[in-house]
């Protein structure tokens, strides 16, 4: 369970495609499953549940029953069955809520469901309690294991950071964020201008399937300058995972803040993380600056930081 923008909703909404549309513990009918919250988010997932049940007809005379039900600590899932998506041949695993309807979940969640625990005759051994993830997917996780234990520890520092401000963070402190559901962390440089190397491009159709790649300018060369921003900002450093490399973004202010570690980087990283641009500019993998007019269509290259 890698995914920190999973959570955990007091209540879900779940309906199943039978003829009565009633939760059934001898037969567990297949059911589409939701959190909700009495939200606008929620409600129009309640109007996507509701289509789903009535099934292929989508017959607007027929009203499905929503369930609502707590989402708390439960016994008795059961793995029974799996489905495979006719697009892509993915699998599926289905299992059975002991509250009466089957849910599926995917492959991973369980490779990790038989990683932290037992599991006898499909009966899955230790209570379990539904998650989301940030993709939106029913994630079920059993309360002993490791994973969910980092899941609450996660929550604590979710709520502790709920209130952070840019005023809370300090040099050398690491971040962690989400963005459009994704999560990310981040290192605090500090307030910088930038001295910035532009090298401008056009941009050439090349045929009917779109824009092409960036294009040098027919028989002109591209045209170049050093600049710098238009004042002071807020400078964050992440190391991307694959390359090694450091991205730099420029930002007026971080939000969604769901975590805060103090002092995370040593003095001399801080240091070399800040002067990296100078000294080792290839290990440098982008920059991403703020929406400024530099009058420039192309590329920029970060070659300082300057206090």
């Amino acid at each position: 369970m890698s995914d920190l923008a999973m959570k955990k909703y007091d209540t879900l909404q779940i309906a199943v495609r039978t003829d009565d549309f009633q939760l059934d513990t001898v037969k567990y009918p297949l059911g589409f499953m939701s959190y909700w919250d009495g939200k606008a988010a929620s409600r129009k997932l309640r109007d996507t549940i509701s289509d789903w049940a009535r099934g292929y007809s989508r017959d607007r005379a027929i009203h499905p029953i929503i369930h609502e039900i707590d989402n708390k600590p439960l016994s008795g899932f059961r793995v029974v069955d799996f489905s495979s998506r006719w697009s892509t041949s993915n699998k599926w695993i289905r299992v059975q809520d002991p509250r009466g309807f089957t849910l599926e979940i995917s492959v991973n969640n369980l490779i990790r469901l038989i990683q932290d625990g037992t599991i006898t005759s499909g009966v899955i051994q230790s209570d379990c309690i539904w998650l989301r993830d940030s993709r939106g997917n029913n994630v079920l996780a059993g309360i002993d294991s490791e994973d969910y234990k980092a899941f609450e520890k996660q929550e604590v520092m979710r709520e502790a950071a709920k209130n952070f401000t840019m005023r809370d963070i300090q040099v050398g402190d690491e971040i962690t964020y989400t963005h459009y559901g994704n999560v990310y962390k981040t290192f605090y440089l500090g307030k910088f201008v930038g001295e910035v190397f532009c090298e401008e491009y056009e941009y050439t159709r090349r045929n009917y399937l779109g824009w092409g790649h960036k294009r040098q300018v027919t028989n002109t060369p591209p045209q170049t300058a050093t600049l710098l921003t238009d004042k002071a900002w807020h400078v964050f450093a992440s190391k991307h995972e694959g390359s090694g490399k450091w991205k730099y973004e420029f930002k007026g202010k971080i939000t969604n803040i769901i975590g805060l570690e103090s002092g995370k980087l040593s003095k001399t990283d801080l240091d070399k993380i800040i002067n990296l641009p100078q000294t080792n500019p290839d290990d440098m993998l982008y920059t991403i600056l703020p929406d400024m007019d530099f009058d420039f269509n192309g590329s920029e290259t970060l070659k300082r930081l300057i206090k």
